[in-house]
């Protein structure tokens, strides 16, 4: 799982002879090479530019971009390390693999002696991330701030086999087998991937916000039992890899899921 972005699998897509700031939202090309665009998304959302030289159309987002990139082998296998320092001395020598570390205040170095998360810690991996993934000399919010919204996506769309590619200024997922790959690729809007990412319910994907009626595309509704299973399932299996980070409670929820099945075989036995 989360090898569905390899050479082999990438989605062949034309590419044009050289990708600028001022092109990269009619540009396509695969979740391998938006890893090389990265600075460009850097430069677009630093510049408060969701969409290049397209405005309202179908520019490439730098957010779209991340997501793809995020998503690649290139990034996710990619090994990285940074200095915690203090009062001028290193601290601690953190070694990193791609978005791994991204979020996870669980780790030890990111927690100072009194078991609290440590504002040093966090600073030193957001500075370092940027250096790393985009050649920034300094942090960027601008920058930083998509980057949590891509991270999610890209995590979400490796662990269901998929691959992301970027075609003519849109972000475009293909493969994956399940509820979730089917949603994912279903989406209208990455605001719509960013919610069922996360496992969030809400505005039926296919439609508008203000449509009505029962069954209609826009209303809200509830999660099946699949699908639901499905996501927990999935970010069960993440955390038994080291993949995913669950908070407290959700590893206590995924405990007791474990213990009632255990404790009813005929219950969960199958047909």
């Amino acid at each position: 799982m989360g090898r569905g972005n390899s050479a082999a699998a990438q989605k062949k897509v034309k590419t044009m002879t050289k990708i600028t700031a001022n092109n990269l939202s009619a540009a396509s090309f695969t979740a391998a090479e938006a890893a090389s665009f990265l600075p460009l998304a850097a430069a677009a959302a630093i510049k408060g530019k969701a969409e290049i030289d397209a405005a309202k159309a179908k520019g490439a987002s730098a957010l779209a971009v991340m997501i793809a990139a995020f998503a690649s082998d290139e990034i996710s296998d990619k090994a990285w390390s940074f200095d915690v320092t203090a009062s001028g001395d290193v601290h601690e020598h953190v070694d990193c693999v791609g978005i791994a570390q991204f979020g996870d205040d669980t780790l030890p170095w990111i927690r100072n002696g009194e078991g609290k998360v440590s504002r040093a810690a966090q600073g030193a991996y957001k500075a370092a991330f940027q250096r790393t993934m985009f050649g920034l000399d300094k942090p960027s919010d601008a920058v930083w701030t998509p980057c949590t919204k891509a991270v999610p996506i890209a995590r979400a769309i490796r662990a269901e086999g998929m691959v992301a590619t970027i075609e003519n200024g849109e972000l475009k997922l293909s493969g994956g087998n399940g509820p979730i790959a089917e949603a994912m690729r279903d989406a209208k809007s990455i605001a719509a991937l960013t919610k069922i990412a996360k496992g969030e319910t809400g505005t039926n994907r296919a439609g508008h916000g203000n449509a009505k009626g029962e069954g209609e595309a826009g209303e809200a509704r509830v999660a099946t039992p699949s699908e639901v299973l499905a996501l927990a399932a999935r970010l069960v299996e993440g955390a038994a890899k080291g993949e995913e980070a669950l908070s407290p409670a959700a590893l206590s929820f995924a405990r007791k899921i474990a213990k009632l099945v255990a404790a009813n075989p005929d219950a969960f036995a199958e047909d």
